[in-house]
């Protein structure tokens, strides 16, 4: 099943309030990152947008490891909680406190600029899109129970970028180049309600390999994984532990129709997940078997057809071979945070039943 887009002017959607009340809790978000892998750096730049205030909050946050416990252990942060809504001038985006995001091509390149105000930290950033500007209906636990108004239109999308620039920071220059993921939202409502949301926590787990898999998905941990949250929360049985993943090889994306998550290890003070095994089923696909391993190609039954659409990978299945002809697929990546890289660990192939 194909993947549903955008078109590139959502990515300067920030509606007001008209006539119509919003509720206070409305909100549209854009959010960008980036990372320097050997100097063990990551970069949250996020704006938070409130419109029925109108207020904005946001800024930069540089990290350095995973043993970010207290926000005094941040290499670099820069995030206002209450700031005047942003400076817009026609594809560009500046907060109060220096952040300057500029659209220069919609859809497809922006441009990040930020300076501290003690001139000790400063970032230049040009993001190009590697994949489609793909719609995205929520991303955040509650924020679907909001969707039934028909006055209100909300939205969100996810976007993997190639990032090329530099940032100064301590003293030191880094070259950035790496492949990061962008996302946004408008008009969604996040309840801050005492309590929250009654469901477990979910992770994001955007992953590039290369053009011919990057990845994304986000669920919570599976119940047949003893997770964490076990008699805390009520899941029914059988019911979707993700609700939005894909998957997008050599120009096609597709949407992903399973999710079984298993953390393996967490930062123990932040609780943050440091290894995890993520196992992504897709459509029916064909599967044909070489000397080098196994190339699975994804598959649409249109008309009740198998038709191949596009690779996915090139692998051997644990040393073994798989049955040819129309299977089902699952895609499990080993994941490691340190270094913000994701690794194929192997694919489960399992047999189908005969298309039509």
């Amino acid at each position: 099943m194909s993947h549903a887009t955008h078109p590139p002017e959502t990515d300067l959607l920030l509606p007001l309030p008209d006539d119509e009340p919003w509720d206070h809790h409305t909100i549209h978000t854009h959010y960008f990152g980036f990372s320097v892998p050997e100097a063990e750096i990551g970069a949250f730049i996020y704006v938070r947008y409130q419109p029925t205030f109108p207020l904005c909050q946001g800024g930069v946050a540089i990290f350095r490891g995973t043993d970010n416990v207290n926000p005094i252990d941040i290499e670099h942060l820069d995030y206002e909680i209450t700031m005047p809504w942003p400076e817009v001038d026609g594809s560009s985006i500046t907060t109060a406190n220096g952040l300057r995001i500029d659209f220069e091509e919609p859809g497809r390149v922006v441009h990040i600029s930020y300076a501290s105000q003690d001139g000790e930290t400063k970032l230049e950033l040009t993001q190009t899109a590697v994949t489609p500007l793909l719609a995205r209906g929520h991303v955040m636990p509650g924020e679907d129970d909001h969707h039934g108004d028909p006055g209100r239109v909300p939205g969100g999308s996810e976007q993997f970028m190639h990032c090329v620039g530099h940032l100064e920071l301590g003293g030191e220059r880094y070259a950035i180049d790496c492949y990061a993921i962008r996302d946004r939202s408008w008009r969604q409502v996040r309840k801050e309600d005492q309590g929250g949301v009654p469901m477990p926590p979910v992770g994001w787990s955007p992953m590039y390999f290369g053009e011919d898999l990057i990845f994304n998905q986000i669920s919570f941990e599976a119940p047949d994984t003893d997770p964490e949250w076990t008699g805390v929360y009520e899941v029914p049985a059988g019911a979707p532990t993700h609700h939005f993943a894909w998957v997008h090889s050599n120009g096609v994306t597709k949407a992903v129709t399973r999710v079984h998550r298993r953390v393996l290890e967490r930062q123990p003070h932040t609780f943050a997940t440091l290894r995890q095994e993520i196992e992504a089923g897709l459509l029916a696909a064909q599967v044909d078997v070489g000397e080098d391993g196994v190339v699975i190609m994804l598959a649409e039954q249109p008309h009740g057809r198998p038709v191949v659409a596009g690779g996915i990978h090139q692998i051997t299945v644990l040393g073994q071979e798989p049955p040819k002809g129309l299977a089902q697929v699952g895609v499990i990546f080993n994941h490691e945070d340190s270094g913000c890289h994701g690794y194929p660990q192997d694919i489960v192939v399992s047999r189908a039943n005969q298309a039509p």
